[in-house]
């Protein structure tokens, strides 16, 4: 480990977001190494570019390979390929934050289906053909999101009922 870097937590460590379907999850935190401050890669869009950059990412290696917020809830998400080849895939959240602006917040490795929850958000995310509609439940609710040209899909909501689990219907 380099001086300055923050040791991942295991599955159950309290770090803002707990992964609870992820196979040999981890939860970290990371630095921009070029930006001074997290004020620095605050952003109004939270898009795949706006992501990579407050993720901390090497737009060399990294790609976002799918979005997702909820606006009303101030949650969102991104699920980035670290390293571009498929090997390490991460979901990275995001709040918004009282001015406006999207706050990166923890990141941990992710499985190609499973569901988490922060202090503002739920995510559920998977794969499928791109292009294709998934169905989600949560809360009593259903919503719809539409596969990313990936293959990902993403739901964000708020965190509405900490006893309910999205679930992929």
């Amino acid at each position: 480990m380099m001086a300055g870097d923050i040791p991942a937590a295991p599955i159950g460590a309290t770090v803002g977001m707990t992964l609870v379907s992820a196979e040999n999850a981890t939860v970290v935190s990371r630095r921009p190494r070029s930006i001074a401050s997290w004020q620095d890669v605050l952003v109004r869009d939270l898009n795949p570019t706006s992501a990579s950059m407050a993720g901390g990412w090497d737009p060399r290696w990294a790609k976002v390979l799918a979005v997702e917020t909820d606006d009303d809830a101030g949650a969102g998400a991104a699920i980035v390929d670290t390293n571009g080849d498929g090997a390490d895939i991460n979901i990275d959240r995001y709040t918004r934050a009282p001015g406006g602006d999207w706050e990166p917040g923890p990141s941990g490795n992710i499985g190609d289906k499973g569901w988490c929850r922060w202090e503002t958000g739920v995510a559920c995310w998977g794969r499928t053909t791109p292009g294709r509609t998934v169905q989600i439940e949560y809360a009593g609710a259903r919503h719809q999101v539409t596969t990313a040209s990936s293959g990902w899909w993403l739901f964000v909501t708020s965190h509405a009922d900490s006893t309910s689990e999205p679930r992929h219907i």
